[in-house]
C-alpha cells in the first residue's frame, strides 16, 4: 500500500505539492549520495523560501495599512477616532 494515501486528505495536497516541488531537482537529486535526503532539503528550502516571500508581502500590506490608517487620522477631528487610529498603528508596529 503507498503511504500516501493514507496521508491526511486535509494535508495531503500540500504534501504532494511540496514533492512534486521537489522533484523538479531530480537530477541534482540523483547525483546526491543520500537522494531522500536531499528531497527533503529541497523541500525545506521550498518551504523556507515560500515563508520569506509571504513575509515580505505581509509587511507590504502592513505598511499600506499603517499609511491609510494615518490618512485617515490626518482627516479625523473627532479625538476618540484618532485615538483608536494610534492604537491601530502601534498594535500593527508591535506584529
Amino acid at each position: 500500500m503507498n503511504w500516501r494515501n493514507q496521508i491526511d486528505p486535509v494535508i495531503k495536497d500540500h504534501v504532494e505539492r511540496r514533492i512534486a516541488q521537489a522533484a523538479e531537482n531530480r537530477e541534482a537529486l540523483l547525483q546526491s549520495g543520500n537522494p531522500r535526503e536531499a528531497q527533503l532539503w529541497c523541500a525545506l528550502g521550498n518551504l523556507s523560501k515560500e515563508l520569506t516571500e509571504n513575509k515580505i508581502k505581509l509587511k507590504y500590506i502592513e505598511k499600506i495599512l499603517a499609511d491609510t490608517l494615518m490618512e485617515k487620522k490626518k482627516k479625523s477631528r473627532s479625538k476618540k477616532a484618532q485615538k483608536e487610529i494610534d492604537d491601530l498603528v502601534k498594535t500593527l508596529n508591535r506584529l
